[in-house]
């Protein structure tokens, strides 16, 4: 795969599971791409974070490591007005379900 392609963006709203050191919540992806995607949520982690991410609602359980590369957050006062509140991963590995998160992201592109 070239890496134009790898890092091509589309809009897919997914529901995730985040599990971290501090515990688990969940959240909606808003760009993936097949590296890596967005994750609009209020809770945000420091950049170089290890966080475990299952996705829901797909055919086949999807469930991969990822690293925080950058990160976004606001006062919890204006996390209405905040367009782009959350964090920006990057798959490190795939525990299940990398072929099925792969036809997910070509489906939409």
């Amino acid at each position: 795969m070239s890496d134009k392609r790898l890092f091509k963006r589309i809009k897919k709203t997914l529901q995730i599971s985040i599990r971290s050191e501090s515990g688990t919540h969940s959240a909606l992806t808003e760009d993936v791409s097949a590296a890596g995607f967005f994750i609009k949520t209020q809770k945000v982690f420091p950049p170089g974070t290890i966080l475990e991410i299952s996705l829901k609602g797909t055919a086949e359980p999807i469930e991969m490591s990822c690293r925080v590369v950058w990160a976004r957050k606001v006062p919890s006062n204006l996390f209405h007005l905040a367009n782009k509140n959350g964090m920006g991963v990057l798959i490190t590995e795939f525990k299940t379900g990398e072929e099925e998160y792969q036809r997910l992201h070509q489906k939409s592109t």
